[in-house]
């Protein structure tokens, strides 16, 4: 599969603009794992449709 077309990255975060692709993000769920994944999994999910674990998912709806 060909790599996607519309790298580098941005996104804006509270009025911000974000360059991703370089960068790791962690979020830990209520019991304290601590999960990673590259800055770009926003990309991924919304340009991709790409769903992330559901233990994923829940750590980050926790913060």
């Amino acid at each position: 599969m060909p790599f996607c077309k519309t790298y580098p990255t941005n996104a804006t975060l509270d009025g911000q603009e974000l360059h991703l692709g370089s960068a790791e993000i962690e979020v830990s769920d209520p019991s304290g794992t601590v999960f990673a994944a590259p800055d770009l999994i926003y990309h991924y999910i919304a340009a991709h449709k790409y769903k992330p674990p559901n233990v994923f998912i829940v750590a980050v709806e926790s913060r």
